[in-house]
């Protein structure tokens, strides 16, 4: 790092720390600007645990109930415990309660909490081996318009390959450093845009650099996917422009 780099490194760290916040944060907040602290690697590995999925038959039959079944219990556990969350993410995920209020008659009148637990069994699903089968929850929960998503939509999102939870998760411990640097900083420039699209404007600067830091690590295995399976996506990321 030159002289000119580490000025620039500890100006932000001087501008964006403070007396009594945790270092942690102050490495997240940090990232989100292109700057690696030394703890950075740690930092984000505590938040990407291994996370089991085990291979369930989704198939039509009693095996397929009982699968289904498991599911089910999984979101309602999750659910249960949503207070416990990071108020970051009780928000937003109020936020998104909000939209599927305001989308309900698009979708059958359905209520938004059915809207929400409906599109996580969904989604767990198809991380699991099955289909995913309401893009139009999903869409309203987003403040999209579900009428504008098809059969034909749907389909074609099970089509595509399915997404890893266990390297999605182990992002956090394995993706390249600079890889998350960069999706750090577009998520933070571009985040609160994202934001105000869904619903959730109360956010505060530091929240959103924060959270941008914590969010790219899945970013980066995301972004990855997507350039498997779009040859046109563009090289995002320096790992990308390194083998093209």
């Amino acid at each position: 790092m030159s002289f000119d780099e580490q000025l620039a490194h500890f100006g932000k760290l001087s501008e964006l720390s403070h007396s009594g916040q945790d270092a942690k944060v102050t490495a997240r907040r940090m990232a989100s600007y292109g700057y690696k602290c030394r703890n950075l690697r740690s930092v984000l590995a505590e938040l990407g645990e291994p996370v089991p999925v085990p291979t369930l038959d989704l198939s039509s039959g009693p095996e397929g109930d009982a699968s289904f079944g498991f599911i089910e219990s999984e979101v309602q556990d999750m659910l249960a415990h949503a207070d416990s969350l990071p108020p970051f993410v009780v928000g937003l995920l109020r936020a998104m309660l909000g939209n599927a209020e305001r989308h309900s008659p698009k979708l059958g009148g359905e209520g938004a909490v059915s809207t929400l637990y409906s599109v996580m069994v969904s989604s767990l699903c198809h991380v699991m081996g099955g289909n995913f089968y309401n893009a139009k929850g999903m869409a309203a929960l987003l403040n999209l318009d579900p009428n504008e998503i098809t059969t034909q939509d749907e389909e074609a999102l099970n089509q595509f390959g399915r997404f890893d939870v266990s390297e999605l998760t182990s992002a956090y411990r394995s993706a390249p450093i600079d890889d998350v640097l960069a999706a750090a900083q577009l998520l933070r420039k571009h985040g609160r845009e994202g934001l105000n699209h869904i619903g959730l404007s109360n956010v505060t600067d530091a929240q959103i650099e924060e959270g941008a830091t914590i969010l790219a690590p899945p970013v980066v295995y995301l972004m990855q996917w997507a350039s498997r399976h779009f040859p046109g996506f563009p090289p995002v990321l320096p790992a990308m422009n390194e083998a093209a």
